[in-house]
């Protein structure tokens, strides 16, 4: 399975990423964290999301949180 970020996504992942960091480097590891856990899983289980368009899929990330790992 063929995984990738539109233009669009990646410089929304890295605002959100700057955005995070700007309260706490962790929150912006977090959210990175985050993404890569939902790559893998969708590369493994690409039809377990909702299909919203050709070849398209949603996966929604959960909430993050500086906590988590504590």
């Amino acid at each position: 399975m063929k995984l990738f970020f539109s233009e669009l996504a990646q410089n929304e992942l890295q605002d959100a990423v700057t955005y995070y960091d700007e309260i706490s480097s962790l929150l912006g590891d977090a959210l990175i964290k985050e993404v890569k856990q939902a790559e893998k899983l969708i590369t493994v289980f690409p039809f377990a999301w909702t299909s919203v368009g050709n070849h398209q899929r949603k996966y929604i990330l959960k909430k993050i949180s500086i906590y988590d790992d504590l």
